[in-house]
């Protein structure tokens, strides 16, 4: 993607702007981007300073009373939230954004808190579940996408600390095709269908099936017994993310996609240098097969624009009798 200072170099070259034009979209760009860097800047604070107070009380975690680790836990929690009540009452959004993200990790500590001392079985993916569901007031009520693209690997993290990471290798192992099939199929439909949405849950959604559909495909080409068979798969999975992201023009996911595909690629020539003729065979047929594909895609393209031209002279033609 150009950069806007190219950008409105390039208008003004075309004579679509003047440069004292060019010169305020660019005044007005910066002054957009100050209040994001700040808020970027506190937010990384806040972040600093949460761990800083954590490390402290960790050093000393064994010598502190029962008692008081509830106490203090139970004020922080009413604290953050009746501060983030007020604070949104009053309409002061940093604050209230502040004290909803300690509020939120208040809950996860909370509930590990409450299980390591009366020994409750909240450990793990059912302690993950319990803390997506108290917490998700939290998450609906904060207006920004921090809160929402941290929630939503409570959610993942829960389906497979209850299917079992051992469980899922398995299912990997013994049905690679299989198991990369359904699991990266529910990504993607998650991919699919959160795109039509721009609230702060439906973005977060499509970012983290994007980032787990990735891994889920490598691990399913690593499991295929043949390398030819797991570079087939995996080139045909990320062929249909690469078809989404020009359907639905996601510049960025089309790069990155790309990036892997050209990586798989580079790493079958590789796993295939012990056998070159066997290599080269397999290679031009699949050059072959995509060169072809494109062409037919860009004949069907110019059948299409062809058939519009004709639909829009005869509109045309008909207006005009």
């Amino acid at each position: 993607m150009m950069s806007l200072e190219k950008k409105s170099q390039n208008w003004v070259k075309q004579n679509i702007i003047s440069m004292a034009q060019r010169e305020q979209i660019l005044a007005q760009e910066n002054i957009a981007h100050k209040p994001f860097l700040l808020s970027s800047i506190v937010w990384l604070g806040i972040l600093l300073g949460l761990l800083g107070i954590t490390a402290f009380i960790e050093a000393s975690w064994a010598v502190i009373p029962e008692s008081v680790k509830l106490l203090v836990a139970g004020i922080c929690l009413v604290g953050s939230l009746t501060l983030a009540f007020f604070a949104v009452q009053k309409q002061k959004t940093k604050l209230a954004e502040i004290a909803l993200f300690v509020a939120f990790f208040m809950i996860g500590g909370g509930i590990g808190l409450v299980a390591q001392i009366f020994n409750l079985p909240m450990q793990g993916a059912s302690g993950l579940f319990l803390w997506l569901i108290l917490s998700f007031g939290i998450v609906a009520v904060s207006k920004r996408k921090w809160l929402a693209f941290l929630w939503i690997p409570l959610f993942f993290g829960g389906i497979i600390g209850y299917m079992k990471i051992e469980l899922l290798l398995l299912f990997f192992e013994q049905s690679p095709l299989f198991a990369t099939g359904l699991i990266g199929g529910v990504l993607l439909c998650f991919i699919y269908l959160s795109h039509f949405f721009t609230d702060k849950f439906a973005v977060s959604l499509y970012h983290w099936s994007i980032i787990l559909y990735f891994p889920i495909v490598f691990l399913g080409d690593i499991a295929m017994r043949e390398p030819v068979q797991g570079f087939f798969m995996s080139l045909g999975f990320l062929a249909l993310l690469l078809l989404f992201a020009i359907s639905a023009r996601r510049s960025v996911l089309f790069n990155v996609t790309g990036f892997f595909i050209v990586v798989r690629i580079l790493i079958f020539y590789f796993q295939m240098a012990y056998n070159p003729v066997h290599a080269g065979i397999v290679f031009l047929s699949a050059g072959a097969v995509v060169l072809l594909g494109a062409g037919g895609f860009v004949l069907w393209r110019k059948r299409k624009m062809f058939k519009q031209g004709s639909q829009r002279k005869k509109g045309i033609l008909e207006k005009n009798r």
